[in-house]
């Protein structure tokens, strides 16, 4: 990973936090103008921000300051555009990944930029996948240590893969490499957006949840069944894409759903109940930053 990701000395003069009352977080929100995206792209402009926000240490001002101008490089760095919070989950994992960075610095580098999503662009980041993503390695083992089968192996992909939930429970067994290591993210036509690696861990966990979907799916094409929903433009290019094993989610749900188009019962991704009852029950402490800010 690159030097640019970690902190460096904040180049931007900060502003002392001004000695006139200050309106409270909740009358701001409520009498404020939607926030200017596109503006709170510049880092200058984000700063100049960050240094009006109530409630600061000074010291947690410069801090934030720091990873928000770093975030922001690496936006332009990688030609993603505005900020999204999609793209905070990316840059935490190259950070995570980084031999040069520890928990602390991770942990450092999570809050600072949920605060810039959620205080400054009011975009929210706390869904249940994000929180799942920035547990420490321990807490992610007590999580996973309490499922099994393939929310295990789901689990295991959000922890430490760069897919949020959502992206995870929408993988097709043909996006996924085991032998190389790779797996590819579709779009919503099915054409491959990004490919992404995955560590050694996960090799067999992958493997074997592979071998489960394929049996599943012997099964169900022995039961007359067998086909999946497929985006319009494969079904248009290849009419029989439906039936074919690597058009099968690697997350099936137990049971078939009657497609009411299609006119037959087809399987959808899983529904992770436990998965999500095992993040919400965790006694494990959070990271502030990913709780809720109000």
């Amino acid at each position: 990973m690159s030097d640019a990701l970690l902190p460096v000395r904040q180049t931007a003069t900060a502003e002392r936090p001004s000695t006139s009352p200050t309106v409270s977080e909740s009358e701001t929100s409520a009498t404020s103008a939607p926030p200017d995206t596109q503006a709170l792209s510049s880092p200058a402009i984000a700063l100049q921000q960050l240094n009006k926000a109530p409630g600061l240490s000074e010291r947690k001002r410069m801090l934030y300051g720091t990873w928000i101008q770093g975030y922001l490089d690496y936006l332009k760095r990688e030609c993603l555009g505005a900020p999204r919070p999609a793209y905070v989950k990316r840059f935490l994992t190259q950070i995570r990944e980084s031999s040069e960075s520890d928990e602390k610095t991770y942990q450092s580098a999570a809050e600072a930029l949920v605060f810039y999503h959620e205080r400054l662009l009011r975009q929210t980041v706390c869904s249940d996948g994000y929180r799942l993503a920035t547990l420490t390695d321990n807490e992610k083992r007590k999580i996973v240590s309490q499922l099994q089968g393939p929310e295990r192996v789901l689990a295991l992909v959000v922890c430490y893969t760069d897919l949020n939930l959502k992206e995870a429970l929408r993988l097709r067994v043909g996006d996924v490499e085991v032998s190389k290591r790779t797996i590819l993210v579709s779009n919503s036509t099915g054409c491959a957006d990004r490919s992404i690696s995955f560590p050694e861990l996960l090799q067999e966990p992958l493997r074997k949840q592979r071998a489960y979907v394929r049996d599943l799916h012997d099964r169900d094409l022995a039961n007359g069944y067998g086909t999946v929903d497929v985006p319009d433009e494969v079904v248009r290019q290849f009419p029989w894409a439906s039936e074919q094993f690597v058009w099968q989610y690697l997350f099936p749900a137990d049971e078939r759903t009657l497609d009411i188009r299609a006119g037959t019962e087809r399987r959808y991704p899983m529904t992770p109940d436990a998965l999500l009852d095992a993040i919400e029950s965790s006694d494990a402490p959070l990271t502030r930053a990913f709780r809720p800010l109000k």
